[in-house]
């Protein structure tokens, strides 16, 4: 989690926002907006270079508190989805392969069965 003011010497923190997103590595931590700009324009640019939320200046501590919390609580279940998913596609993938395996093995016996009920009317 990163918490971030826009108004900064050398880079504002739109363009640090953008650089950390341009980044793998660091493209998937929640960036948390904190200024005292408050026109809807700096909000809006702020969610479009990558931010997750945009806190207003003067700040009272518990509100900023209640948004990390629930931002870090979102991205802790995106984890555990993500982790889910790749479980149930190795599960999947498991089923093809066993599914593939078994229509594999029963179609020699099935043949021979079926060519010889076939045999039998003749």
């Amino acid at each position: 989690m990163i918490l971030l003011d826009i108004l900064m010497p050398e880079m504002d923190g739109y363009a640090v926002c953008e650089r950390l997103k341009a980044d793998e590595q660091l493209a998937t931590i929640p960036i948390i907006f904190i200024s005292a700009l408050d026109e809807t324009a700096d909000k809006v640019k702020a969610f479009t270079v990558g931010g997750v939320d945009y806190v207003t200046k003067p700040f009272r501590f518990e509100e900023v508190e209640a948004r990390v919390a629930t931002h870090l609580e979102l991205r802790r279940q995106k984890h555990l989805l993500q982790e889910s998913y790749n479980r149930l596609r190795e599960m999947e993938t498991l089923r093809d392969g066993l599914v593939h395996m078994v229509v594999h093995d029963m179609r020699t016996p099935l043949t021979a069965i079926y060519a010889s009920c076939n045999t039998g009317d003749a």
